[in-house]
C-alpha cells in the first residue's frame, strides 16, 4: 500500500508530488546500497539485493500512482457522460474511432 493510498490521497498534483517524494526516496536508499556495496566487497551481494529491493519499490510506487490516475480519470469521463463534440480537440486512436 502507498502513502498516497494511506493518505486518501487521490490523484492529482498532491498524490504526484507524494509519490515523486517516495520514489526520490526509495532510489536514493537504492543508491546508498549500491555504495555500501563499493566500500564492503565481502558484503556488497547484500547491499546489491537491498539495493534492487528499493528499486522495485520505486517502480511500485510509479506504477500505483498511475493506476489511480487512470482510474481517477476513467470514473470521472465516466461521471460526465459526454459525448464529442464538434469542437472536442481531444486525439482518438485508431482503435477508438
Amino acid at each position: 500500500m502507498t502513502l498516497s493510498q494511506r493518505d486518501g490521497i487521490t490523484c492529482g498534483h498532491e498524490a504526484g508530488a507524494l509519490a515523486m517524494e517516495n520514489v526520490r526516496h526509495y532510489r536514493a536508499m537504492g543508491s546508498l546500497c549500491r555504495q555500501l556495496a563499493v566500500f564492503d566487497p565481502i558484503h556488497s551481494w547484500k547491499y546489491l539485493i537491498e539495493a534492487q529491493k528499493w528499486e522495485h519499490r520505486a517502480e511500485a510506487e510509479i506504477v500505483s500512482h498511475f493506476k489511480e490516475c487512470n482510474i481517477a480519470g476513467s470514473s470521472d469521463l465516466a461521471r460526465s457522460a459526454t459525448t464529442p463534440g464538434a469542437n472536442d480537440t481531444r486525439l482518438t486512436t485508431n482503435a477508438e474511432a
